[in-house]
């Protein structure tokens, strides 16, 4: 299969998969990808290329260099309610777009906590708010509550810490 070919027609389609204004930004992150030192090869700029489309369709085609920490939010939400086993890898990407288009504003994005790469054996610490609103967090609350003192304590220190299960069951 001729990688190069499959990537020269998946960038004449990108138009139609991420909105113009996305295409012509993720052409010229194509572009600087290529230009690498570590020069990746035609599989994978393709599977770079695909995971930004499907970015853009996550995000529903927000024009990627107007990107906020609130759009990065609603990212992570999504890849958590798509069950996405690569969600790190689609992370990677679109912290290797941020960085690879040289805009101080995206700077902050970079570092931001919902692009971390959490690989801390396998599991990473958890913020509630990442993945709940402060309603359902009250809700949650109010449930534990209603069971045992155990339970409550157990949220409690969920919600303040963000440990693991196991970690807070240990204590």
């Amino acid at each position: 299969m001729d990688y190069k070919k499959q990537m020269e027609r998946y960038i004449e389609r990108l138009e139609g998969k991420t909105g113009k204004h996305n295409a012509d930004l993720i052409k010229k992150f194509n572009e600087k990808q290529q230009a690498l030192p570590s020069q990746p090869g035609y599989k994978r700029l393709i599977v770079t290329l695909h995971r930004l489309s499907s970015i853009s369709q996550m995000m529903k085609h927000k024009e990627f260099d107007k990107l906020t920490e609130d759009d990065l939010i609603k990212f992570n939400n999504t890849l958590r309610n798509r069950g996405l086993k690569s969600a790190s890898d689609y992370r990677k990407t679109i912290k290797m777009f941020l960085r690879l288009t040289n805009k101080k504003k995206f700077f902050d994005l970079i570092d931001s906590e919902y692009l971390r790469n959490y690989k801390t054996n396998g599991s990473k610490a958890v913020n509630p708010e990442e993945f709940w609103t402060q309603e359902q967090i009250n809700d949650y609350i109010n449930a534990s509550k209603n069971h045992n003192v155990r339970q409550l304590a157990f949220a409690a220190l969920w919600l303040s810490t963000g440990g693991r299960p196991t970690e807070i069951l240990s204590i």
